[in-house]
């Protein structure tokens, strides 16, 4: 039993295979067109898919449901990064060298809070993750900078970005899947769940693009690239 969207991500994949059939096609009649007297005057025929609509219906079958306290979207609870960035910062700080007095750590705590906190929101991260992880490590440097102002800035600044690599790997694992849709799909799986009005139908108008290869040169070296057509 698939996932909606796996189901519908095959499709699309399968409309690019037949892109990819027909650009395959395209070129072994270039070459038939290169090697024949008449031919190879003539254009060689190649043909696109510019808009394609699908019609399919699925059924179905079970939706699943966020964890008791979970989001229904999939988004960070806040309060668990805060917990995640409060032990990433101590163990960069006592890497450093750094200890902070109760007062200094309290006013620390209390600028990421009103960073992270607020009430008339959710507590969970639907924006970016990354961009709070940021904004934390800004808000916990200038809290450490005006603790040690002793500490030269180039070491402070190494300090910070030595945090801002670690929160981005750690807050990358903590966003996880939304619920998702089981969908019947099969000839024989619909037929037995009943007749059409228990379907729901997609009507799918899926436009042609493309990607390719730019080579872009800088600081005399080149690299290749994708960009848009």
């Amino acid at each position: 039993m698939p996932y909606l969207g796996d189901y519908i991500g095959h499709l699309l994949s399968e409309v690019t295979m037949a892109r990819v059939q027909a650009d395959l096609e395209a070129v072994r009649l270039a070459e038939m067109y290169a090697g024949h007297p008449l031919l190879k005057h003539m254009p060689v025929p190649r043909f696109r898919l510019p808009t394609l609509t699908l019609n399919v219906p699925v059924a179905i079958q079970a939706m699943e449901e966020a964890k008791a306290g979970d989001s229904p979207r999939g988004d960070v609870s806040l309060p668990v990064v805060r917990e995640r960035f409060a032990k990433l910062l101590d163990q960069h700080l006592e890497r450093a060298g750094i200890s902070l007095s109760d007062q200094e750590r309290s006013a620390r705590d209390q600028a990421l809070a009103e960073l992270t906190s607020s009430p008339d929101k959710p507590p969970y991260v639907s924006v970016s993750v990354t961009h709070l992880g940021d904004d934390m490590v800004r808000t916990a440097m200038k809290a450490v900078g005006n603790a040690q102002r002793k500490m030269e800035p180039a070491a402070l600044e190494k300090l910070a970005d030595g945090l801002k690599a670690a929160v981005q790997k750690e807050f990358a694992n903590l966003r996880t899947a939304p619920p998702r849709l089981h969908v019947l799909v099969t000839t024989a799986e619909l037929r037995a769940a009943g007749g059409q009005e228990l379907f729901a139908q997609l009507h799918l108008s899926i436009s042609e693009e493309a990607f390719e290869w730019s080579v872009v040169e800088s600081q005399g070296k080149t690299s290749t690239r994708l960009v848009p057509e």
